[in-house]
This record gives structure tokens, sequence and C-alpha cells, in this order.
């Protein structure tokens, strides 16, 4: 049974990783007829789920270290049709994920200790070894990251800590000062924009993980107690990696959804 690795559209073109392939669904319109085909453009390594994101011209796809790959980046562009792993001398990888902000995309390594970016609006060559930062409120380390109002929040496993862009060069990304908040993110792969804020799978020192809103600085706890039973389950029964959210728009109402191995929950 094939497995769907993640998805992401660009410029109104859905892309798939289904099992190893990097799948784009066409839409063609003849008149009123409408019909679909898929292409494959490419091989992306690994098994676990990707992390996606663009620049308007650029894809990038960042597949997460696991037992079958080292965890590789690549970018894919089209005019013409180019599926490219990453392999710029200066690209500080493996990266553990992917997303972009204010013209540049932004990776944290998988050893967790640092986040670094690309050059501006370009994802595949030209990458400086100083283009890095880290996350020094807490030494707990990071996990994940989130774009808001062009914001940059940096999730470790215990705070989280927001960054904006002052234009520096290298390394465009510092600290808010005071902006951090005494809570972390149990499963990466659930941090999504939602409900004009960012939403994840969490919680601070000590907790079991909830899901959790970050919106104006402040944060706020969105799971009843018998939900948080089932993510309990996370890291005893159930790796983080397993567990992902997603959104969407149903009759004027916004939905987020959050799925575990057995089980999945929609808010």
């Amino acid at each position: 049974l094939d497995s769907c690795r993640g998805a992401h559209v660009i410029a109104g073109v859905a892309y798939f990783v289904i099992t190893n392939n990097l799948i784009r669904l066409n839409r063609t319109l003849v008149g009123d007829t409408e019909t679909f085909s898929i292409s494959v453009m490419g091989t992306i390594e690994g098994v676990n789920r990707v992390y996606m994101a663009d620049n308007g011209r650029q894809l990038c796809i960042t597949a997460v270290p696991d037992t079958s790959t080292t965890g590789k980046s690549y970018i894919f562009s089209t005019d013409p049709d180019t599926l490219t792993e990453i392999t710029d001398a200066s690209f500080d990888g493996p990266a553990a994920s992917v997303v972009y902000s204010d013209g540049y995309f932004i990776f944290h390594k998988s050893d967790g200790k640092k986040f670094f970016n690309s050059p501006l609006n370009e994802g595949l060559t030209g990458y400086d070894a100083l283009d890095f930062n880290v996350a020094e409120a807490d030494p707990d380390q990071i996990r994940g990251l989130g774009v808001l109002n062009s914001q940059l929040y940096v999730f470790g496993s215990e705070t989280v800590q927001q960054f904006r862009n002052v234009g520096r060069v290298p390394a465009p990304f510092t600290p808010v000062v005071g902006a951090t908040l005494d809570i972390g993110v149990a499963a990466p792969q659930t941090i999504v924009k939602f409900g004009g804020g960012l939403a994840f799978v969490g919680g601070g020192v000590n907790e079991s993980p909830a899901v959790w809103l970050i919106a104006g600085g402040q944060k706020k706890k969105l799971s009843t107690i018998s939900i948080e039973n089932e993510f309990s389950k996370i890291r005893a029964d159930i790796l983080p990696e397993q567990v992902f959210s997603w959104v969407y728009a149903e009759a004027g109402a916004y939905w987020m959804g959050i799925s575990l191995p057995d089980t999945c929950f929609v808010y």
C-alpha cells in the first residue's frame, strides 16, 4: 500500500510525496470538462513524512533522517521540471524540517542545536556557513519551526522562542526580546497555522502533551482531558513522527485535524 508522506500546493498546483515519488496532480479544463492526471517528477528518499515549503518558484522538500536514509533536502523547480538534491558545500544538513519566511528557506539541524537559512530567494545554491542562529533562551533542543505574520517561531522540547528578520547579512534572524514561552512541542509535524496562530501538540516541563494555540504572544489550550489521555501515549507507545496535523475549510468553518496511528481528532 502506497503511503502519502506529505502534500503541498504551489502556484495552484498540488504536489505529493507518495512512498518515494514526488507526484504532481495535473488539471486540464476543456470547455466545461475537467480532467486530472498525475506526473512523477522524481525520487525522494526515506520512509517518514516530509516537510515541504515554497518561495513561489521553488518547492523545497526535506526528508527527515530515518532508518533508510541520513536525510536529504531537495529543490523542485519548473521550466524545465527538475528535482535536485541540495548538495551545496555550505548547506549545513542533514536538516530535520523546513519552513519559508521573508524570502528564505529556514531549516533546523537534525541534532537540534541550531537553525540556518538559504540565500535570499534561492534554495539550491549559494549557502553561507555563517547563515545560522541558535535558540539561546533555554538549553533545550530545537525540534521544529513555524512562521506566523512573518515572524519565525523556533520550537524546542520545553520552550518556544520568537525571531524576526532584521535584514542582517549573514544570519538575518534575531530573537525578539522577551518573546519566549515556557512550552515545547511533542510532535513537530503537528505545527500548523490555525485560528490566527500556530497550533501544535506539546506541553511544558513534566506536562503530558495537549493541543495548544500560540497567538498574540500568549498560549491557549484547545484540547480536553479525555483527548490528552490519548496524547499521553506519545513517546511511550507512539513515536512523535507518527503524529501530524492538517487544516482545511468547509461550510464557512475552519478545522484542524490531528492524526495518530489509530486515531484522528478534528477541532
